[in-house]
């Protein structure tokens, strides 16, 4: 799996690879990741061992939507970018900073 940075240089993600039992956990998992699609354009490069050992391309799942209106569901994606992170962790460590004053 290869996840794509802002500046559209390509990064290993979790390169000991997933293993999920079947195509909807691992559809839920990626919706999860990628905020129901709204970051789809930072993962890529799913794919799966069939049963013949050969190996398959898996495109990514479509966003849910809500079963009434039909709408996309908003979802805050659980990926976040190299600069999202180092942005996190700066935010958290001034916080810590400000509670030992």
């Amino acid at each position: 799996m290869i996840y794509l940075d802002k500046l559209g240089g390509q990064q290993s993600y979790q390169t000991n690879g997933l293993r999920f039992n079947d195509y909807w956990h691992f559809r839920n998992w990626y919706l999860k990741e990628t905020g129901n699609g709204k970051m789809a354009d930072n993962l890529a490069g799913f794919t799966y061992t069939g049963d013949d050992g050969t190996l398959k391309t898996i495109n990514p799942p479509k966003p849910k939507r809500d079963r009434e209106t039909g709408e996309i569901i908003d979802m805050e994606p659980r990926l976040k970018t190299p600069t999202q992170r180092k942005m996190a962790t700066a935010q958290s460590q001034e916080a810590r900073r400000e509670k030992s004053k």
